[in-house]
């Protein structure tokens, strides 16, 4: 699991890093490219997400030819701040669809007409969904973590972090996805989203530390 910023005003510096030679095998072992950033308040903004979008579709095209194959998803985070951009869904797959993404509204509930699942759900599927090579799966092809060593040293839930530390991540990430002033029953909807994201990231750091 690779986590790293990109700088939306210069997303070219980033996929430059990543087209370097000495990326190759970095892009290899990755499995998936998650690309999180909030909804756009201008058109400003729209157009430095989809330049992200776009440079990041660059790398992931240069891994495809060395035989790459794994999910590529671009997660819309909640934005804040009103008056915002109205982007309509047709328009972010539109686009998604010139760089190879599926585009994923983390607010959007239930499944669509479809019947395929939407937000943190339809996140976790694909993820779930993915071939991690190198990963310690059990019979039924669910991860097996039992017995898994922390890496990290004691205490730590992976790649350095104190626990406490993540838990402040996550709180951060469901005041991002969520806000507050919901009410009762769809904060507990809510919090089983989080804890499944919390869930997620635990098996794509298990999968980390059992990959060769």
């Amino acid at each position: 699991m690779w986590i790293d910023t990109i700088e939306p005003s210069s997303p070219s510096a980033w996929s430059s890093d990543f087209l370097a030679p000495d990326a190759a095998e970095v892009l290899q072992a990755l499995g998936a490219y998650i690309l999180c950033f909030r909804k756009p308040v201008d058109e400003g903004e729209y157009e430095r997400c989809r330049g992200m979008m776009e440079e990041v579709a660059r790398v992931v095209r240069s891994a495809e030819r060395r035989g790459w194959d794994g999910v590529c998803l671009v997660v819309l985070m909640r934005q804040e701040t009103v008056p915002r951009l109205e982007v309509g869904m047709e328009r972010w797959e539109e686009l998604g669809m010139e760089g190879g993404w599926e585009v994923v509204d983390v607010e959007a509930r239930g499944r669509n007409e479809f019947g395929e699942g939407q937000g943190v759900e339809r996140v976790r599927e694909a993820v779930e969904a993915n071939d991690w090579a190198g990963g310690d799966e059990g019979e039924d092809g669910e991860l097996d973590l039992d017995g898994l060593e922390d890496s990290d040293g004691e205490g730590s839930v992976g790649f350095g972090i104190d626990p406490e530390e993540m838990r402040e991540e996550m709180e951060g990430m469901k005041r991002a996805i969520y806000g507050g002033g919901e009410d009762e029953e769809s904060g507990e909807d809510e919090k089983k989203d989080v804890e499944e994201m919390e869930a997620l990231m635990r098996k794509m750091q298990a999968m980390r530390g059992k990959s060769p």
